[in-house]
């Protein structure tokens, strides 16, 4: 990020791993001339664009509650925790499917190489559900999830290597315009198609923010109140204050007292104590109660703001004082969670995996990927059952697209996989004339 290269490449882009073995040889070659220029130009890095380093380094620190907001310190505030594992399970449970676009509508094709790697393993050591589960969590830590690809001599994707943000450096040659990835511990430099790169909300079109810097005060606020009430507990005092010994006494009887003191008094197990103050010493009352300070408003308040950055729902986050406008019942609550915050995620994650999975001479051909969300959105049986008898109403679904929607076993027989059957026309299999009298209305010609 941030990287400027002098000695800019005026040859074609690369191809995205299109055109066969020939095409495969070719981006090597490419690869080894752009990798020779990244390296020869200089890296700059200001604090208006600052280089991955950097922007690790300043998204770190004190905030101004005092705490110190961190990759590691903000798992510790439960609802940053919540709502990333959300996000990243929900768009991990999705299925990943490869389709064709068609004359008769879009062909799942089961037998393509991603296909196979989606319903297995996408590299040796993760699943596919663990790959889009660690790189989801990694976009919404840091604002960018990496994936580094390799390739068979024909082009094809034959494993998906998750990788940490840490170790990769995103490269700009912005007299090209050409996108490459420099990671810890390879030879060379990777091209755009060698690297599956999924960026959060960006602000220069090449990285992604990362939420914990934008969120860095509520969650500091979070920790702080979490450390305070700690702490609370941990003193034993429901109310701070000052102990005022006499002027007379020295040190050593001020050491002692306040040893006693910290043995008979300090602590949870001695919380609710009456302390008992005797030689001359006088209380004096400094601080205020949770409830004067708002304490559990404020922790509220908190957990509005980092759900509210990944949109996620109240409820889901345990916090049930606020109703939600998307709708009272779980459907229209799947249904808003889809619409407003998995759906743009979808989006993203496809057009990023489409371009940089899928060779250029698929794309042409229409191939594309897609996550199925009709899991998410399926209602109860009672509305499913609605929905499906007005499709086979209108002729919209067939026996076996509903079926198989209920992840049940298609009929063998041929009724089934025609929507223009009545269901009254099902038994034995249906003749070759049934269609056609459908068609007509059921009127003999």
């Amino acid at each position: 990020m941030g990287t400027e290269h002098t000695a800019a490449d005026q040859s074609t882009p690369p191809s995205g791993a299109g055109g066969g073995v020939l095409g495969v040889f070719r981006d090597a070659w490419r690869g080894v001339k752009l990798g020779r220029e990244l390296r020869a130009a200089p890296a700059t890095s200001t604090f208006r664009d600052p280089a991955d380093w950097l922007a690790h380094a300043l998204q770190g620190g004190p905030t101004k509650s005092g705490a110190s907001v961190s990759e590691n310190t903000a798992f510790n505030v439960a609802a940053v925790r919540a709502c990333v594992n959300l996000r990243a399970n929900l768009l991990a449970m999705l299925p990943l499917r490869v389709y064709k676009k068609g004359a008769k509508g879009p062909e799942e094709l089961r037998d393509h190489p991603l296909a196979r790697l989606f319903r297995g393993r996408v590299s040796p050591s993760q699943t596919k559900f663990k790959w889009v589960h660690s790189t989801s969590i990694c976009e919404d830590i840091g604002g960018n999830g990496y994936s580094r690809l390799t390739r068979n001599a024909f082009g094809e994707p034959e494993r998906i290597q998750f990788t940490l943000p840490a170790e990769v450096t995103p490269l700009h040659n912005r007299g090209t315009g050409e996108i490459g990835y420099r990671v810890s511990g390879e030879p060379r430099d990777r091209f755009q198609f060698e690297m599956l790169h999924v960026a959060g909300l960006s602000t220069n079109g090449l990285t992604g923010r990362s939420p914990l810097f934008d969120l860095r005060e509520a969650v500091g606020l979070a920790l702080t109140a979490e450390e305070f009430t700690a702490r609370t507990f941990t003193n034993g005092n429901r109310r701070p204050g000052i102990l005022i010994p006499p002027a007379s006494w020295k040190k050593e009887q001020a050491q002692e007292f306040r040893e006693a003191w910290m043995q008979h008094y300090a602590g949870p197990q001695n919380a609710g104590k009456t302390p008992l103050i005797g030689g001359g010493m006088t209380w004096q009352d400094a601080g205020f109660t949770n409830q004067e300070a708002e304490l559990l408003g404020e922790r509220k308040f908190s957990i509005e703001e980092i759900a509210r950055v990944y949109q996620i729902p109240l409820h889901l986050v345990g916090s049930t004082d606020k109703s939600t406008t998307w709708g009272s019942g779980i459907e229209q609550l799947n249904q808003g969670l889809v619409d407003y915050m998995l759906a743009p995620r979808c989006a993203n994650w496809e057009a990023e995996m489409n371009t940089t999975l899928l060779t250029e001479q698929e794309q042409e051909e229409g191939c594309y990927i897609k996550f199925v969300v009709d899991a998410l959105l399926r209602g109860s049986p009672e509305t499913r059952s609605k929905f499906y008898q007005a499709m086979r109403g209108i002729a919209a679904m067939d026996v076996n697209q509903i079926r198989r929607l209920e992840d049940w076993p298609e009929y063998p027989d041929g009724w089934a996989g025609d929507p223009r059957l009545p269901m009254n026309n099902q038994g034995g299999g249906a003749s070759n004339a049934a269609p056609q009298a459908a068609a007509t209305g059921g009127q003999e010609t």
